[in-house]
């Protein structure tokens, strides 16, 4: 359960940074956005994965190199 929170757990040891509460904002946006309503904490993980991409964090808590462009 809760994947996502693992991943935030072990990015936040791993690097010092600790970006919690902004997925869990960001993921009740993209919630209210697609559905109409946000209630945390009933909020998809699918929801939190996409938060976590956009703040490029996989779900084993690595960070994703940010493209070049």
């Amino acid at each position: 359960m809760a994947p996502a929170w693992a991943a935030l757990a072990m990015h936040t040891i791993r690097t010092g940074k600790d970006y919690s509460q902004a997925v869990l904002l960001r993921a009740m946006q993209l919630c209210e956005a697609e559905t109409g309503m946000a209630a945390w904490p009933d909020i998809p993980e699918q929801y939190y994965a996409a938060a976590l991409m956009e703040h490029n964090i996989d779900l084993s808590g690595k960070e994703i190199p940010k493209r070049r462009e």
